[in-house]
């Protein structure tokens, strides 16, 4: 028996179609914020969003430099399965948002430099705010505080 297509309003659902390989393909093209949106469409996209072979790809792409704490080399010999990788992608955009604040403060306060700095370069942050503060390189020119950023 041929079973009819999920139905979104009058559209077809044409996902319930598409290899699972291919909806996770699709999905690495959206930002990772999409991609957790993505998750209340249908249970298929639910699923393929919380492969974990998808948040190990994420990490991967996002983020290139990795405090040791994290045991990178150790969950990359292991089953996919076993990296808990979303919550590790979690992690760094957690430490990301900390440590661009910080980043903020060290920007526009014109004292306690060494201060903020030394928490932004500390324990806390590790390796991980490597990633971040290569981006700040690459600020636009137009950026008020681009100098500042550099």
């Amino acid at each position: 028996m041929e079973t009819q297509p999920h139905q979104t309003g009058s559209q077809p659902n044409i996902f319930h179609r598409l290899p699972y390989e291919i909806i996770r393909q699709l999905l690495l093209y959206l930002p990772v914020r999409d991609i957790a949106r993505a998750r209340q469409a249908t249970k298929e996209i639910y699923h393929v969003a919380s492969d974990p072979t998808l948040w190990r790809t994420c990490c991967l792409a996002d983020f290139r430099y990795w405090n040791p704490e994290h045991g990178l080399r150790e969950r990359l010999r292991q089953p996919v399965l076993l990296g808990h990788w979303e919550s590790l992608y979690a992690i760094r955009v957690g430490r990301n948002k900390r440590a661009s604040d910080w980043l903020e403060k060290i920007i526009r306060t014109r004292t306690d430099h060494i201060e903020h700095i030394s928490v932004l370069t500390g324990d806390g942050f590790g390796y991980d705010v490597k990633d971040l503060l290569l981006k700040q390189m690459e600020s636009d020119e137009d950026v008020e505080d681009v100098l500042a950023r550099r």
